[in-house]
């Protein structure tokens, strides 16, 4: 009975513990102890609802720890001939609608073996309406 005490804990011990009351009782119920068994089993209904509330409430309490936010990519670009940047995906995206750079303009990052033309990346080929460059086989 220890062992499955301290397996289980105290907690889910006495929920159970609760349940074979509950069920002694029901089983009782032809015996002429009707009221004693009925209170009994009342209070041990009382007792689980109180129970299972308590557990509940620790499992969501439970504080969690979210996964720590993706690092953004940064960009260079080269613009009237210099390297400008770094510019994180937001930054390039609103050049990108006010018209301020286009689809010829060089990109790097990190990873890169060498500049690229910006409609080429998979993150801004969407803005030009072109498909992006075919796979090297």
């Amino acid at each position: 009975m220890a062992a499955r005490l301290k397996i289980t804990g105290k907690d889910v011990y006495q929920v159970e513990r609760s349940f074979d009351i509950l069920d002694k009782a029901a089983s009782n119920e032809g015996n002429g102890n009707n009221m004693l068994n009925m209170g009994v089993g009342l209070g041990a209904g009382l007792n689980i609802g109180s129970q299972v509330g308590t557990l509940s409430g620790q499992i969501i309490n439970t504080s969690l720890t979210p996964p720590p936010l993706p690092q953004s990519t940064i960009f260079y670009l080269v613009i009237n001939g210099q390297q400008q940047g770094p510019y994180d995906i937001n930054t390039i995206t609103t050049y990108i609608t006010n018209q301020q750079i286009n689809a010829d303009t060089l990109v790097w990052k990190q990873g890169m073996s060498s500049w690229a033309k910006i409609s080429t990346l998979l993150e801004f080929v969407h803005l030009f309406n072109c498909p992006p460059p075919l796979p090297i086989v």
